[in-house]
């Protein structure tokens, strides 16, 4: 069963798709959606990157 937290979730990161015009613009919106809710999660601040 899904939550109204996960609902949300999945809204902003199905939005960074049509949000950006470029692939580095993607990624970035990606990892910072990642970081944020894995900071979130574990209430310890995460840093994400992509290589």
């Amino acid at each position: 069963m899904e939550t109204d937290e996960q609902n949300g979730d999945f809204q902003r990161l199905h939005q960074l798709i049509p949000g950006t015009t470029d692939i580095k613009g993607f990624v970035d919106g990606v990892t910072r959606y990642a970081a944020t809710t894995l900071s979130r999660a574990t209430r310890a601040r995460v840093e994400c990157a992509v290589t």
